[in-house]
Protein backbone atom coordinates (compact mmCIF):
# COMPACT_ATOMS: atom_id res chain seq x y z
CA UNK A 1 0.00 0.00 0.00
CA UNK A 2 1.48 3.60 -0.82
CA UNK A 3 0.58 5.56 2.24
CA UNK A 4 -0.69 4.79 6.06
CA UNK A 5 -4.21 6.07 5.83
CA UNK A 6 -7.54 3.94 5.63
CA UNK A 7 -8.10 1.01 2.87
CA UNK A 8 -11.39 1.11 1.22
CA UNK A 9 -13.95 -1.34 1.17
CA UNK A 10 -12.75 -3.08 -1.96
CA UNK A 11 -9.12 -3.08 -0.06
CA UNK A 12 -10.61 -4.07 2.91
CA UNK A 13 -12.32 -7.37 1.35
CA UNK A 14 -9.23 -8.19 -1.08
CA UNK A 15 -6.52 -8.02 1.68
CA UNK A 16 -9.57 -10.26 4.16
CA UNK A 17 -10.21 -12.70 1.39
CA UNK A 18 -6.50 -12.63 1.29
CA UNK A 19 -5.40 -13.48 4.78
CA UNK A 20 -7.69 -16.12 5.13
CA UNK A 21 -7.25 -17.96 1.99
CA UNK A 22 -3.56 -18.00 3.48
CA UNK A 23 -4.42 -18.99 6.68
CA UNK A 24 -7.04 -21.90 5.51
CA UNK A 25 -4.81 -23.39 2.53
CA UNK A 26 -5.27 -26.69 4.03
CA UNK A 27 -8.98 -26.70 3.75
CA UNK A 28 -8.81 -26.04 -0.04
CA UNK A 29 -6.34 -29.37 -1.05
CA UNK A 30 -9.51 -31.09 -0.34
CA UNK A 31 -10.95 -29.48 -4.00
CA UNK A 32 -8.48 -31.01 -6.53
CA UNK A 33 -7.78 -28.89 -9.35
CA UNK A 34 -9.08 -25.50 -7.59
CA UNK A 35 -7.00 -22.51 -7.17
CA UNK A 36 -8.24 -19.33 -6.22
CA UNK A 37 -6.13 -16.49 -6.87
CA UNK A 38 -6.13 -12.77 -5.34
CA UNK A 39 -4.72 -10.19 -8.15
CA UNK A 40 -1.75 -8.38 -6.81
CA UNK A 41 -2.96 -5.38 -5.61
CA UNK A 42 -1.69 -2.24 -4.84
CA UNK A 43 -3.72 0.42 -2.92
CA UNK A 44 -3.05 4.88 -2.61
CA UNK A 45 -4.79 4.96 0.84
CA UNK A 46 -6.68 7.75 2.21
CA UNK A 47 -3.69 9.73 3.34
CA UNK A 48 -2.67 9.42 -0.83
CA UNK A 49 -6.06 11.02 -1.54
CA UNK A 50 -6.51 13.69 0.92
CA UNK A 51 -2.44 14.80 0.10
CA UNK A 52 -4.23 14.97 -3.73
CA UNK A 53 -6.98 17.47 -2.47
CA UNK A 54 -4.96 19.39 -0.60
CA UNK A 55 -1.67 20.00 -2.58
CA UNK A 56 -4.09 21.11 -5.44
CA UNK A 57 -6.34 23.33 -3.03
CA UNK A 58 -9.60 21.38 -4.44
CA UNK A 59 -11.28 21.07 -1.11
CA UNK A 60 -14.18 23.45 -1.93
CA UNK A 61 -15.48 21.38 -4.65
CA UNK A 62 -17.32 19.50 -2.14
CA UNK A 63 -19.37 22.50 -2.19
CA UNK A 64 -20.02 23.39 -5.46
CA UNK A 65 -21.87 22.15 -8.16
CA UNK A 66 -19.65 22.11 -10.51
CA UNK A 67 -20.61 19.91 -13.80
CA UNK A 68 -18.31 16.60 -14.31
CA UNK A 69 -16.23 17.77 -16.84
CA UNK A 70 -15.22 20.82 -15.19
CA UNK A 71 -14.21 18.48 -12.74
CA UNK A 72 -12.37 15.96 -14.68
CA UNK A 73 -10.64 18.99 -16.15
CA UNK A 74 -9.79 20.84 -12.81
CA UNK A 75 -8.36 17.11 -11.33
CA UNK A 76 -6.45 16.53 -14.91
CA UNK A 77 -4.48 19.74 -14.53
CA UNK A 78 -3.61 18.99 -10.57
CA UNK A 79 -0.33 17.48 -9.62
CA UNK A 80 -0.55 13.81 -7.84
CA UNK A 81 2.08 14.41 -4.34
CA UNK A 82 5.70 13.12 -5.14
CA UNK A 83 5.79 10.44 -2.85
CA UNK A 84 2.88 9.03 -4.60
CA UNK A 85 4.80 9.11 -7.64
CA UNK A 86 8.10 7.42 -6.78
CA UNK A 87 5.80 4.91 -5.37
CA UNK A 88 3.67 4.29 -8.50
CA UNK A 89 7.12 4.71 -10.80
CA UNK A 90 8.78 1.73 -8.75
CA UNK A 91 5.60 -0.57 -8.81
CA UNK A 92 5.62 -0.10 -12.47
CA UNK A 93 9.15 -0.64 -12.74
CA UNK A 94 8.41 -4.17 -11.52
CA UNK A 95 5.38 -5.19 -13.44
CA UNK A 96 4.07 -4.90 -17.00
CA UNK A 97 0.73 -6.40 -16.82
CA UNK A 98 -3.06 -4.84 -17.66
CA UNK A 99 -3.94 -2.72 -14.99
CA UNK A 100 -7.90 -1.60 -13.47
CA UNK A 101 -7.69 1.59 -11.71
CA UNK A 102 -10.28 2.00 -9.96
CA UNK A 103 -11.74 3.47 -6.55
CA UNK A 104 -12.02 1.75 -2.84
CA UNK A 105 -14.11 4.50 -1.21
CA UNK A 106 -14.73 4.31 2.87
CA UNK A 107 -18.15 4.75 1.89
CA UNK A 108 -18.44 3.29 -1.66
CA UNK A 109 -18.58 -0.81 -0.12
CA UNK A 110 -19.78 -0.29 3.46
CA UNK A 111 -20.96 -3.39 4.87
CA UNK A 112 -24.95 -2.50 4.82
CA UNK A 113 -24.57 0.09 1.43
CA UNK A 114 -22.77 -1.17 -1.32
CA UNK A 115 -22.26 1.18 -4.42
CA UNK A 116 -20.41 -0.94 -6.11
CA UNK A 117 -19.08 0.63 -8.96
CA UNK A 118 -20.13 4.03 -8.33
CA UNK A 119 -16.71 5.78 -9.43
CA UNK A 120 -15.14 5.61 -12.38
CA UNK A 121 -12.84 2.39 -13.36
CA UNK A 122 -9.97 2.61 -16.11
CA UNK A 123 -8.31 -0.12 -17.75
CA UNK A 124 -4.76 0.30 -18.43
CA UNK A 125 -2.78 -1.95 -21.39
CA UNK A 126 0.12 -0.96 -19.51
CA UNK A 127 2.71 -2.23 -22.19
CA UNK A 128 4.45 0.77 -23.75
CA UNK A 129 8.11 0.14 -23.71
CA UNK A 130 8.90 3.70 -22.25
CA UNK A 131 8.30 3.55 -17.92
CA UNK A 132 7.27 7.28 -17.93
CA UNK A 133 4.45 7.18 -20.33
CA UNK A 134 3.13 4.10 -18.16
CA UNK A 135 3.44 6.36 -15.45
CA UNK A 136 1.45 9.55 -17.13
CA UNK A 137 -1.34 6.73 -18.33
CA UNK A 138 -1.19 5.53 -14.51
CA UNK A 139 -1.38 9.16 -12.80
CA UNK A 140 -3.84 10.08 -15.47
CA UNK A 141 -6.12 7.64 -14.56
CA UNK A 142 -5.83 7.65 -10.50
CA UNK A 143 -6.44 11.81 -10.94
CA UNK A 144 -9.84 10.79 -13.18
CA UNK A 145 -11.31 8.01 -10.16
CA UNK A 146 -10.45 10.95 -7.82
CA UNK A 147 -12.47 13.29 -9.87
CA UNK A 148 -15.11 10.71 -10.54
CA UNK A 149 -15.44 10.94 -6.90
CA UNK A 150 -16.82 14.35 -6.45
CA UNK A 151 -19.23 13.85 -9.84
CA UNK A 152 -23.15 14.16 -10.44
CA UNK A 153 -24.65 10.84 -9.76
CA UNK A 154 -28.16 11.72 -9.39
CA UNK A 155 -29.57 10.04 -12.37
CA UNK A 156 -28.35 6.84 -11.01
CA UNK A 157 -31.00 7.23 -8.33
CA UNK A 158 -34.21 8.23 -10.20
Amino acid sequence: KIGTGSLGGKARGLAFISTLLQKKAARLERFEGVRILIPQTLVITTEGFDAFIEKNNLEYLSKTDADDAAVAQLFLQATVPEWITTHLRAYLAEIDYPLAVRSSGLLEDAQLNAYADLYSTYILPNDHSNLEQRLAHLLTAVKLVYASTYYHYSEIFL
